[in-house]
């Protein structure tokens, strides 16, 4: 194994010791839980425009449908 190849994997080693510790599990536990109610908040905002979508498309059809039997 050369120098620079174990020099490189002692930085590497460090890097992820340092890391490693200045990891909280509480506070990266929080942060997970603030990213999924941020996500609930955006999938409910998804499905109120999905069904916002589809009753628009719903008085499309009648409104077609209408146009159609007038004719």
């Amino acid at each position: 194994m050369g120098l620079i190849s174990r020099i490189n994997d002692l930085l590497l080693a460090n890097a992820h010791h340092a890391i490693d510790q200045a990891e909280n599990p509480e506070v990266m536990l929080k942060q997970v839980i603030r990213d999924m109610d941020r996500n609930i908040q955006d999938a409910r905002t998804a499905v109120v425009s999905a069904v916002a979508g589809e009753k628009q498309l719903g008085f499309q059809v009648e409104h077609h449908r209408r146009v159609v039997e007038h004719e």
